[in-house]
């Protein structure tokens, strides 16, 4: 952002002493259109869990379990951050998401509450009608994997987010968590108290373990 210095003219003109004096305008910049894309999610969210309990292995066996939700924006719509906590797990995880202005692409970082740092490296991508996806190349138990995120089926009142893996460079996905969301009437209770936590991630740094 630049500053700008603009002589007024009458009717604006400011006049002290008999001298025209100069007011600073300050130019704003564009605001990228991507900005706001998850605006949708800012308030507070029951979530309803499915995660595979083995993965790369032809698994359909799912541990279901519940999570409390409650998500902010920033600079404008074009950050995004929430805390997500399990108290039957365990555990809590935030995800910051950021917006490149000049790519219009989101990189989205997840932290888990028991290690403390941001995980890296963050899924990139962007929303085309309707739906976000969003791709990195990671591991998992050790081996390289190419990690998707998908945001869909948006409503006021809810919407889904889903984690794949592929093994086989984006020719098969296996999808190995999903949450349902549903809004909650207030975010007074999901704040309220703390989690034991524990660290059940199975290596990934997107939150495939938690």
């Amino acid at each position: 952002m630049t500053f700008h210095d603009k002589e007024l003219t009458a009717p604006g003109t400011i006049d002290v002493a008999g001298r025209h004096v100069k007011r600073h305008h300050i130019d704003q910049p564009e605001r990228c259109l991507e900005a706001g894309n998850f605006d949708f999610l800012v308030g507070a969210w029951t979530v309803v869990n499915r995660r595979l309990r083995q993965r790369h292995v032809g698994s359909d066996d799912w541990d279901e379990f519940p999570g409390t939700l409650v998500a902010h924006c920033f600079f404008d719509g074009a950050g995004s951050f929430d805390e997500m906590r399990c108290p039957t797990r365990g555990f809590s995880g935030s995800t910051v998401r950021l917006l490149d202005p000049t790519t219009g692409l989101w990189s989205i970082y997840w932290m888990n509450s028991r290690r403390g740092v941001l995980e890296l490296p963050p899924v990139v991508g962007r929303f085309v009608g309707g739906v976000g996806t969003f791709y990195a190349d990671d591991t998992d138990e050790g081996r390289p994997v190419r990690c998707r995120f998908v945001w869909s089926r948006i409503t006021a009142t809810s919407c889904r987010w889903e984690q794949a893996f592929s093994t086989d460079a984006e020719q098969t996905w296996e999808t190995n968590w999903v949450m349902d969301f549903s809004r909650a009437s207030t975010a007074s209770t999901m704040l309220d108290g703390g989690v034991q936590e524990q660290d059940v991630s199975g290596g990934a740094s997107s939150p495939s373990g938690e």
